[in-house]
């Protein structure tokens, strides 16, 4: 070893590192109309990129709320489950 050098552990990352992850897109929550229809991918603005580009209007429909999923099967209702008596 010289003197005046240091060196560092080879098992210990930079934190330059941290920055050379691959990024995952976002998603966008929802998209225009004519991106839907054309199954485009939109960049969720007001006015998105392919509209924009297009000249047309950009317009999104409010997503409705989901409501729960309602199980109707047979062990769902224990009164539906049991069989009348003749």
């Amino acid at each position: 070893m010289q003197a005046g050098t240091s060196q560092q552990p080879q098992n210990q990352e930079s934190d330059d590192d941290v920055y050379d992850m691959p990024r995952t897109p976002r998603r966008t929550p929802m998209a225009c109309q004519f991106c839907r229809g054309r199954k485009l991918k939109c960049d969720g603005r007001q006015t998105c990129a392919n509209c924009q580009r297009r000249g047309i209007p950009c317009t999104y429909v409010p997503m409705q709320v989901q409501l729960p999923v309602v199980d109707f099967s047979v062990q769902a209702n224990p009164i539906l489950a049991t069989s009348p008596k003749q």
